[in-house]
């Protein structure tokens, strides 16, 4: 929760337990309620950057694309992407994180197993001098790396064919 023109601070934490060595995705919100005031983006994590986190008004998205040169990948937690937003105007919105990858640090670029969803909900108040506005808390969604990737034999036939991917359409 937030008051209109107040400060908002997005972060886009990674934790993993696999090695992994790339990241990326969009975050997509509502221009109309938020506006953009800054992005800062971790290089101790992220040393390599494919597109260094961007900004395009035209879609309401942020994109990324980074990675990390160390020898053995990165496991542990840290935040890869902080955003300051300002609220805009009154209203609820969802903030969103699509399309997200992270990879394995297998020398294959395999996709790790992103554990359960990324949405946060954000409620923005007008400022109102006789009432009170809850405290903010800060909220982070947390993706989890799990060692294991789902089948993609869909249909239960031994293989993985053309009817897999037919049967999952």
């Amino acid at each position: 929760v937030a008051k209109v023109g107040m400060p908002v601070k997005l972060e886009v934490l990674i934790s993993a337990d696999t090695p992994v060595n790339a990241f990326m995705g969009e975050i997509a919100f509502d221009s109309n309620l938020f506006k953009v005031d800054s992005i800062e983006y971790n290089t101790a994590l992220a040393d390599l950057w494919v597109t260094e986190p961007w900004y395009s008004k035209a879609d309401n998205t942020i994109y990324f694309a980074g990675g990390t040169t160390r020898v053995g990948g990165f496991t542990g937690e840290d935040n890869l992407i902080t955003i300051y937003l300002s609220s805009q105007y009154t209203g609820e919105t969802v903030v969103s994180i699509k399309n997200a990858r992270i990879l394995k640090h297998d020398g294959l670029g395999t996709d790790t197993v992103l554990a359960k969803g990324i949405d946060s909900i954000i409620s923005l108040l007008a400022e109102d001098a006789n009432s009170s506005v809850p405290e903010i808390k800060d909220m982070a969604t947390e993706v989890t790396i799990t060692p294991s990737l789902p089948s993609y034999d869909v249909n239960n036939d031994g293989k993985v064919s053309l009817a897999d991917i037919a049967t999952f359409m």
